[in-house]
């Protein structure tokens, strides 16, 4: 496990090593370098290529947790994705329109976002990550696991 400031701790799949998303400013211990050190989160969290053009990962609050852990996933450079940012889908991590519902009252819109290169990436399911849709292991800090405790 790697320990960060603000009490959070991740696994070692979220080290430097493997290119995945971390919180930001963080210190972070590597196996390959074995030392601490600080870095750009944007040296690890992917990019969505979409988000100048789209205004819905800019939204206010965040969406009931649909889950612990991010989602891997196979994704292509080619397509355009929906990412579910309510929570309510049952496509988790998609969106399936669960939001137009008019009884469920839901103000979170998707997000649509594209990748640069096809690959393997982690999409977020806490619905607490700064980098939507990507995970940023916001889903390890204290207060996010008391939230996520009875899923």
């Amino acid at each position: 496990m790697i320990k960060f400031a603000k009490k959070c701790v991740l696994p070692f799949h979220f080290s430097k090593t493997s290119k995945l998303s971390t919180p930001h400013s963080a210190a972070i211990y590597t196996s390959t370098f074995g030392k601490l050190g600080k870095f750009n989160p944007s040296d690890f969290i992917p990019k969505n290529v979409l988000q100048p053009f789209y205004t819905a990962w800019k939204q206010a609050g965040f969406g009931r947790p649909a889950e612990k852990r991010p989602f891997p996933i196979e994704l292509k450079a080619d397509k355009v994705y929906m990412w579910c940012a309510c929570g309510w889908s049952r496509h988790q991590p998609f969106c399936d329109g669960t939001h137009k519902n008019p009884l469920m009252k839901i103000t979170m819109r998707p997000v649509k976002f594209a990748v640069e290169k096809d690959g393997k990436y982690w999409l977020c399911r806490c619905k607490a990550t700064k980098h939507r849709p990507f995970c940023d292991g916001s889903h390890k800090c204290n207060e996010i696991q008391d939230k996520l405790k009875y899923l």
